[in-house]
């Protein structure tokens, strides 16, 4: 195809915070992971699809297939939807007390 640019896997994005490689980054309704440590500002290479522990609410449940979404304000991976992005799906159950879930980004 004469159009194609390229997978769109990966993509060089400027972040609006201090991101540290594996955190979560949402612009607009675009979402993926930093690959690496960048200053507000700068660009880094943002992975949009695989899937990552994430850090998340305590006391969130998530099973197999759940939307995963992003709460801006606690930089945590939570089950509400309401005023959150949703950034994938769980790919294993979590419960309450785990600290992370396992999200398929993209």
């Amino acid at each position: 195809m004469k159009n194609y640019l390229y997978s769109g896997d990966s993509l060089y994005i400027p972040v609006d915070f201090d991101a540290k490689a594996g955190d979560v980054v949402v612009a607009g309704k675009l979402v993926g992971v930093a690959s690496a440590d960048a200053t507000a500002g700068d660009r880094v290479v943002l992975v949009t699809r695989g899937v990552f522990w994430i850090n998340k609410t305590a006391n969130d449940v998530f099973a197999i297939g759940d939307g995963v979404y992003w709460n801006a304000t606690t930089k945590r991976a939570t089950a509400t939807a309401i005023g959150n992005a949703l950034i994938g799906v769980a790919t294993e159950p979590a419960v309450a007390s785990a600290a992370h879930v396992q999200v398929k980004v993209g």
